[in-house]
């Protein structure tokens, strides 16, 4: 029945540490998908910032080219706002571009006639030999480029793509084998050119004609010697940049109104290279750079980092995008989830650690309530065994059934000595108890310890004569004096006598006790010559209730206390205690006492 409470005991004990390991490994886990979480929002931050730089370099081209003016779109053109007469000007936009990225600037006139500022018109050729011209044949390659590029646009009926909703922000990790959707993140490109509108510019007759390539280029060019007489302006319509995709182009493209017709303008971008650019200065001189890599129009990333994000731009460029791939870049790893690991390795050690601790306290507890269990059926043993002598002598010496004096003596000798070990059996329990009360020591007094040693043997002398054994007592002269309580002193050794005698019964019958001086203090040691004490089971022997014999099989009479009580009294005269098997045979206890 006791084992099974113990049982139940441990089992729910396990249960419990169980419970407890369960619920702090899911807070654990929730803290570790907390730092992930904080972890990748720093990257997601990194990533839209990425594209809002490249967002800025495109707004910045479209900001350029939206200012441009609409007559400088043939090779040579009349400015605005011309002072003194009107004056033909060659455009900057025929010279060859430096931007590699920039295919050249063009115009389509109505009836799709396409005509490019790098070279000059049929109208304008004259003007342009008069000044030296001569054909570049870079000039000629771009041209042919742009024509045939435009070719491919079926009469401008295409219209750019909306610009994408804002998807979830959460970034999703991308697994090496398996590529998972990316989410797009928030486009703020769309904001910051979302309210471009058209605009209306006035121009004047002699800006139309050239614009229009009805002008008559040498009579315009005489013309800036005579005054002009004053003409009326005429209002232009100009709509913003949009913007077409074909293959590895981009055509951006705007209609201009004028006098009832629609010309298209607008330049033609090389995809690879802007791209390249883009890419260079947002990473180029970046610490960013060896953590980050871009793909464009919806290819893969080099690599497959821990962080994957993509993005359309605003428009006109909502053809392209763009993916960029982040691993774990050490400026953005936080120090929560070390943290957090090391806390949790913590807590596993402490839970593990404290689960142990918890079963063998658990464990220490019901071995300590089963060897109190123990020594209560000890104590009923050793109380119910001298009762029940000391009853039968005195019934028979009452009732006068023992008429020899000498059997009467004896009788007599035998209820003394039964009526003697109750008495110390029952000192004992009651000193443990005090013991345990945490109780104070008696008064302690200095003096010898030679008289109070002898006085102890006086004591139970008789009774180790009675089992048959030898009490030798050596005190050398001259031994310092200590502090003792002399009543401790006697139960000390009252005990360590009846132990010597319970367990030395199977060697030489003879019981040693000594003192000596040693270190400055005062060595009390009682030995036996019995089989000693198990090598496992010498540790164990001050401990209370402890009997190295089970209960039920135990040969040798005893509570399992004397020793508990030689340790306790001797601590309370801040003594210290030792046992070992003694090397020549027997089992040797020792108290050393301070002077």
């Amino acid at each position: 029945m006791r084992r099974g409470s113990e049982r139940r005991i441990l089992l729910g004990g396990l249960v419990l540490g169980l419970a407890v390991q369960c619920g702090m490994g899911w807070l654990v886990v929730r803290a570790l998908d907390g730092a992930s979480a904080a972890e990748a929002e720093r990257h997601r931050a990194v990533a839209e910032r990425l594209f809002d730089e490249i967002e800025e370099e495109l707004s910045a081209i479209v900001a350029r080219e939206e200012a441009r003016s609409f007559l400088e779109y043939r090779f040579y053109y009349v400015p605005e706002n011309t002072a003194n007469g009107y004056t033909l000007v060659q455009s900057e936009l025929s010279e060859v571009p430096q931007d590699p990225a920039i295919v050249g600037w063009f115009q389509v006139d109505p009836g799709n006639v396409v005509s490019t500022p790098l070279l000059p018109r049929d109208a304008d050729r004259a003007l342009a030999a008069r000044n030296a011209w001569n054909p570049d044949s870079d000039a000629v390659a771009l041209d042919e480029e742009l024509r045939r590029v435009l070719a491919e646009v079926p009469g401008w009926s295409e219209r750019a793509l909306p610009a994408p909703k804002a998807l979830p922000r959460k970034p999703v990790k991308v697994a090496m084998s398996m590529p998972a959707p990316v989410p797009f993140l928030s486009n703020r490109g769309v904001s910051k050119r979302a309210d471009r509108k058209g605009q209306v510019v006035q121009a004047n007759p002699m800006n139309l004609a050239s614009f229009s390539g009805t002008e008559a280029a040498p009579e315009v060019q005489d013309a800036q010697q005579q005054a002009v007489a004053p003409q009326i302006d005429t209002p232009v319509e100009i709509s913003p940049l949009s913007g077409l995709r074909r293959g590895d182009y981009l055509v951006l493209h705007r209609v201009v109104k004028a006098e009832g017709e629609e010309h298209r303008q607008g330049l033609v971008l090389r995809l690879p290279a802007l791209e390249e650019r883009l890419e260079r200065s947002v990473l180029q001189d970046n610490d960013l750079q060896p953590y980050v890599s871009l793909a464009w129009g919806g290819a893969d990333a080099h690599g497959a980092g821990a962080y994957t994000y993509a993005h359309r731009f605003a428009e006109p460029f909502t053809a392209m995008a763009v993916r960029v791939t982040m691993d774990r870049v050490p400026g953005l790893v936080g120090s929560e989830a070390m943290t957090v690991r090391g806390l949790a390795l913590a807590l596993v050690v402490l839970m593990f650690g404290g689960g142990f601790a918890l079963y063998r306290a658990v464990g220490a507890q019901l071995e300590y309530a089963r060897r109190r269990s123990d020594f209560v059926a000890a104590v009923s043993h050793e109380l119910k065994t001298p009762l029940t002598t000391i009853r039968m002598y005195g019934e028979m010496l009452r009732d006068g059934m023992v008429p020899s004096a000498e059997r009467q003596r004896t009788y007599h000798h035998t209820i003394t000595m039964e009526a003697d070990r109750l008495g110390r059996l029952i000192a004992n329990v009651l000193e443990l108890a005090r013991l345990e009360r945490g109780q104070g020591p008696g008064e302690l007094v200095v003096g010898e310890l030679a008289p109070v040693v002898r006085e102890a043997v006086e004591i139970v002398a008789p009774h180790a004569e009675q089992a048959g054994f030898a009490v030798v007592v050596r005190a050398p002269d001259g031994l310092p004096a200590v502090r003792i309580d002399r009543d401790a002193v006697i139960q000390i050794l009252v005990n360590l006598v009846d132990n010597a005698v319970k367990f030395g019964a199977t060697g030489e019958r003879r019981v040693e006790i000594d003192l000596e001086e040693v270190d400055g203090a005062v060595q009390l040691t009682v030995r036996d010559h019995g089989p000693g004490v198990p090598r496992t089971q010498l540790r164990r022997v001050f401990e209370p209730f402890w009997r190295g014999e089970r209960e039920l099989t135990r040969r040798t009479r005893g509570t399992g206390i004397g020793l508990a009580l030689v340790r306790g009294l001797a601590e309370r005269m801040r003594a210290t205690v030792r046992a070992r098997n003694h090397p020549e045979g027997g089992f040797e206890v020792a108290v050393r006492l301070p002077c």
